[in-house]
């Protein structure tokens, strides 16, 4: 689901507010929030899961600004090799601080009924 305060769902909330979404509306959650929605459902919650925007917000803006006056950006940046596995070794560290949930784009439990 939406993390609540992701840059991508505060903007989302805005432009909602100013009727000028393009699309419907989702319930978005803090990851204690998740877990304790799915705790209230019965549901004993065993993992926790999340992800980034992939682009980033902060490049997508940029294409949508660039598109704007006409020019055309690739959907993702690629880079080289060696920058790519280092990002990559970057996000899988991250992964495993749990204050990292709080920067992702969305969020999930895995729950079990006891």
């Amino acid at each position: 689901v939406p993390q609540t305060f992701h840059a991508y769902t505060l903007m989302k909330q805005a432009l909602i507010a100013l009727d000028r979404w393009f699309a419907g509306w989702e319930t978005q959650f803090t990851p204690a929030g998740l877990d304790r929605c799915v705790s209230a459902a019965g549901f004993r919650v065993i993992g926790r899961f999340g992800g980034w925007m992939e682009p980033s917000l902060a490049y997508r803006m940029l294409r949508a600004a660039a598109a704007a006056v006409g020019l055309r950006l690739p959907m993702y940046l690629r880079g080289p090799a060696q920058w790519r596995r280092l990002r990559r070794r970057l996000r899988d560290a991250l992964q495993e601080v749990p204050a990292a949930a709080w920067t992702y784009l969305v969020v999930g439990v895995v729950a079990e009924k006891p």
